[in-house]
């Protein structure tokens, strides 16, 4: 009658033994070292882990304090944005690892006066003056100012409506947002044109050739 007997394998050298015994001492005396640094390795492995996760704790926790000591935006504030953002501002995430919106304003050097106006409303929000740059992409105005705000979660609430698919998008709920006149009064003095015709009439005019007609019969409604 023949017996089969089971092996049991060394993992580490393939080696087999009649008992669990005998594997347990072959570890022992041929490859004690090797399970030395595998346990080492776990446990540096398990340090590793913890402390990648303390780095993301600690992250967390700075950018919780931060975004609770930023201060709120007011009512003249938040039209102010809505304003410019149906002119010529606009809402952007800067990437790569941004979470909120900022605010981009840019005006041509005719328009000093005014952007500074905006600055001095939103100063508490923007870290660095207006600078004057060179102008490569804002129409054909020369030299242009401008300044951006720092990014801002109300921001970001502002930016998940007026934009869609990154675009700006001009819809009902976005026109909702906006509860004061000064918004309107920021638009037009964004976009807006006076004009004296031959017959002494004045007109008044809102350029948004940059919507497409859809948005632009929304405006009107």
């Amino acid at each position: 009658m023949w017996y089969t007997f089971m092996m049991y394998k060394c993992r580490i050298c393939g080696k087999e033994f009649k008992t669990v015994q005998a594997l347990g001492g072959h570890y022992v005396t041929a490859h004690n070292s090797e399970l030395q640094g595998m346990r080492s390795q776990k446990r540096w492995l398990l340090h590793r882990e913890e402390g990648v996760q303390q780095i993301r704790n600690m992250v967390r926790m700075r950018e919780e304090r931060r975004l609770a000591s930023l201060p709120r935006l007011t009512e003249e504030q938040r039209e102010i944005v809505l304003g410019t953002v149906l002119g010529d501002g606009y809402l952007s995430i800067p990437p790569p690892r941004a979470k909120n919106a900022r605010l981009t304003v840019v005006h041509a050097l005719s328009q000093y006066e005014y952007l500074m106006w905006k600055y001095s409303k939103l100063k508490n929000i923007v870290k660095s003056p207006p600078r004057l740059e060179r102008n490569t992409k804002y129409g054909a105005y020369g030299d242009v100012y401008r300044f951006q705000t720092i990014c801002h979660p109300e921001l970001t609430e502002i930016y998940k409506v007026a934009y869609v698919n990154g675009r700006k998008t001009i819809t009902r709920e976005f026109l909702n947002m906006i509860n004061t006149p000064i918004a309107l009064a920021v638009w037009f003095l964004d976009d807006g044109s006076i004009s004296m015709g031959k017959n002494g009439y004045i007109a008044i005019s809102l350029h948004t050739e940059g919507y497409t007609l859809k948005e632009n019969r929304e405006l009107v409604q």
